[in-house]
């Protein structure tokens, strides 16, 4: 996993702008890495600074603007006063202002230190919730029929969710299947697998055990007797290939 970066996006060098570098500071001081631990703790943090669809966010029970779209709008309020005084420039028929009021200055430039350091913010945020889902994605992938297709799944409110490390979701038709990219077996029906691929291979496992248990008696005997053994070590079964005739059901991952 990628080491947490220094926020870098910076629209005026240090020290160009004192009133800029001191809200940065103030801003930068709310970010704690440390609570960077787990995936929710990411998605949390990502909502404050970035919020939903319409850049809302819920903060201490209230829905509030997040702190990207907090500061894009207090930027917009600034222009706006800014465009006004143009405005009034114009009326009063005086020349337009070339720069901005101190006051209307020093606001933007807060307003510019916030919304650079929300940005920074949630770029680094989404790059460490990739790397959350990297990790879980390899997880996951190193679980895929880790003990073949022996028909061990597991339950979600009921309903079959995981079978052999395979994700399983519900067809068009409401019937079960495997839904696992990178899986031999990706969009067979969960009927199937359990007909034509689990017991199958239930089957030859019984007899490649048997027939292990075999070799190594008659390996143990002629070691006993003095005599050599050449018989030769069973081979593990192939996993059963799904059906020719079976009808997959596709999916966006197909």
């Amino acid at each position: 996993m990628r080491a947490s970066k220094p926020l870098k996006r910076r629209r005026y060098k240090i020290g160009e702008n004192p009133i800029y570098d001191r809200e940065r500071a103030v801003w930068e001081s709310r970010i704690d890495p440390a609570f960077l631990t787990t995936r929710d703790s990411i998605l949390g943090l990502l909502a404050l600074w970035k919020g939903d669809a319409e850049g809302m966010c819920i903060d201490r029970g209230e829905l509030v603007p997040s702190r990207l779209l907090a500061a894009r709008q207090k930027l917009q309020a600034v222009m706006d006063d800014f465009e006004g005084l143009k405005q009034k420039a114009i009326n009063a028929g005086k020349s337009l202002p070339k720069e901005m009021p101190p006051k209307l200055m020093e606001r933007k430039l807060v307003a510019e230190a916030q919304l650079d350091v929300a940005r920074s913010e949630i770029k680094r945020l989404k790059e460490k919730l990739s790397d959350f889902d990297e990790e879980e994605d390899k997880r996951h992938r190193n679980e895929i029929l880790k003990g073949g297709p022996i028909g061990s799944g597991k339950l979600q409110r009921g309903v079959l969710h995981v079978l052999d490390g395979q994700q399983v979701s519900e067809g068009p038709d409401g019937l079960l299947f495997i839904d696992q990219k990178g899986s031999p077996y990706h969009g067979l029906p969960t009927s199937v697998y359990f007909e034509d691929v689990v017991k199958p291979w239930k089957r030859r496992m019984a007899k490649f055990r048997a027939e292990k248990s075999k070799f190594h008696r008659l390996q143990m005997v002629a070691a006993q007797e003095g005599e050599s053994f050449d018989g030769e070590m069973p081979k593990k079964p192939k996993w059963p290939p799904i059906p020719k005739d079976c009808k997959l059901v596709k999916t966006k991952n197909s």
